[in-house]
């Protein structure tokens, strides 16, 4: 019998993030979010920011999330293992530079595809992405207030809200905003 476990996740919305422990039972995250048996998570002792600068802050001791306004999840503990050491051992993956954009945020980082796949769209219309998708090496750029770029490891985003992708076949180097502005 699994004993009750709780992770602190960082979870990113349109217009908030919120900080708070997701009781997890053993489970990944990303099992978590990927449960069709449910459409929302109870987190514990969280922490609601709104988007913004020098944003206001609201702290309570229970809220319930509905996962469909869920854009990144970032556990903030080791036990959600990157996908390199997870994988498949019947299926070889490829790790690819990766560049999603979501309402509001731009996020570089590392997708593990299965080598065959040719694209995201392809690998997206075959039915082979779950509704969160995981990336590795993960920054966070806030595209509206341009805060100052978070980054983790894991970062676990929904397949749904990306509004643009971008593959490459090694993974992407850090532009700085200056840089940026040159090219």
């Amino acid at each position: 019998m699994s004993e009750s476990q709780s992770i602190l996740v960082d979870f990113i919305s349109l217009h908030h993030h919120y900080r708070g422990l997701l009781r997890t039972n053993g489970a990944r995250l990303s099992d978590e979010l990927s449960d069709t048996r449910s459409d929302s998570l109870v987190l514990k002792d969280v922490q609601i920011t709104a988007a913004g600068r020098n944003a206001p802050s609201l702290e309570c001791s229970q809220l319930t999330l509905l996962k469909k306004n869920i854009l990144i999840a970032m556990p903030q503990d080791s036990r959600e293992r990157p996908g390199t050491q997870r994988l498949d051992k019947f299926q070889k993956r490829d790790r690819h530079g990766v560049v999603v954009v979501l309402p509001g945020h731009l996020i570089s980082g590392v997708m593990q595809l299965p080598s065959k796949s040719v694209s995201w769209s392809a690998l997206k219309e075959s039915g082979g992405v779950q509704r969160f998708i995981g990336l590795t090496d993960v920054t966070v750029h806030n595209a509206v207030f341009r805060l100052t770029p978070q980054t983790c490891p894991v970062a676990i985003v929904q397949r749904d809200a990306v509004e643009a992708i971008e593959l490459t076949s090694a993974p992407l180097r850090e532009v700085s905003p200056t840089e940026a502005l040159v090219e």
